[in-house]
């Protein structure tokens, strides 16, 4: 809905100016036209940065495989490193999951999702909090059904026994409908057992 109020404001600005004769001139017949558009997303108000003034805006930080220290979002982590990890057989493995604050998503009914790619396929992390294989993601269940809050890095596989090779653990949250949604939110770790 806000694409096409975007694009409904640029058509009527176009008309308006006959063309993008100048990005100033079209910039006022924005405005001008925002003015008196309903818009489907409701009013439309621009603010000093002709940004929407009613909007809420978050900018992210990504590096490597992990969120930026002190950002919003999922974070998993081995052995309490962002990895990639290299691990001798037998050793322990701790993998935590952790939702920093998550800002203005707070609140939001969601689905929280663990998933692993190991070498023999992919695993989930069921309700039931107990790993299952399973290569057809459409088959899987959240882990977690509730509203966004903080939570403290936790356990969410520990094991001195895994046999070796590349390991990719996921943790992320979605919209909560029982289904793994394309926009997920999510981080994830690498670590290999050798």
């Amino acid at each position: 809905m806000a694409a096409y109020d975007g694009l409904r404001l640029a058509a009527l600005a176009l008309k308006a100016t006959g063309g993008l004769q100048t990005m100033d001139g079209f910039l006022a017949a924005l405005r001008d036209a925002a003015a008196g558009y309903p818009g489907c997303t409701g009013p439309i108000a621009f603010n000093e940065a002709d940004d929407r003034a009613s909007g809420s805006y978050e900018v992210w930080s990504y590096r490597d495989s992990g969120w930026a220290e002190g950002k919003l979002g999922p974070d998993v982590r081995v052995n309490a490193s962002d990895g990639p990890e290299s691990v001798p057989a037998g050793q322990p493995i701790e993998v935590t999951a952790s939702l920093c604050p998550p800002g203005n998503r707070r609140g939001l009914d969601s689905d929280w999702w663990a998933a692993a790619l190991a070498p023999d396929g992919w695993y989930y992390l069921g309700p039931d909090f107990a790993w299952h294989p399973g290569n057809d993601w459409t088959r899987w269940a959240p882990v977690w059904q509730g509203a966004l809050a903080a939570i403290p890095p936790t356990p969410a596989l520990r094991s001195a026994d895994l046999p070796p090779g590349a390991y990719t653990v996921y943790f992320g949250v979605d919209t909560r409908n029982g289904r793994l949604d394309e926009d997920i939110w999510f981080d994830a770790v690498r670590f290999e057992v050798r």
